[in-house]
């Protein structure tokens, strides 16, 4: 996981509806970078900072720290070199009351 780029589709759009795909890096000093990028014309529309973290009490759980912004979880259920399947949970209350989304990370380098 570390060391690569994950492309993942978050049902993010941009404000003029345009669907979005992330693609998450996830550095080895615990640093990462999501570039929300406009699926069809693959153009840049956003790049964001934040720190990472495993979660204290949940193994399989990454907590995604942004910068200025809010906290973010990926708990993980399946990991493999070049696919991780798990559910996004977008803010901490998502996350406390279990209504994340299913999603596919797919590698892309």
């Amino acid at each position: 996981m570390v060391g690569y780029y994950w492309s993942v589709d978050l049902n993010e759009k941009t404000h003029r509806e345009e669907p979005l795909i992330s693609e998450f890096y996830f550095a080895w000093d615990q640093f990462g970078e999501e570039s929300k990028i406009i699926h069809w014309n693959n153009v840049l529309y956003e790049k964001i900072a934040f720190d990472w973290y495993w979660h204290r009490y949940e193994r399989n759980v990454l907590v995604l720290d942004y910068v200025n912004s809010d906290v973010c979880f990926i708990e993980f259920r399946k990991m493999t070199p070049y696919r991780l399947t798990a559910f996004f949970y977008a803010n901490p209350e998502e996350f406390k009351n279990g209504r994340g989304i299913s999603v596919v990370f797919n590698r892309i380098n």
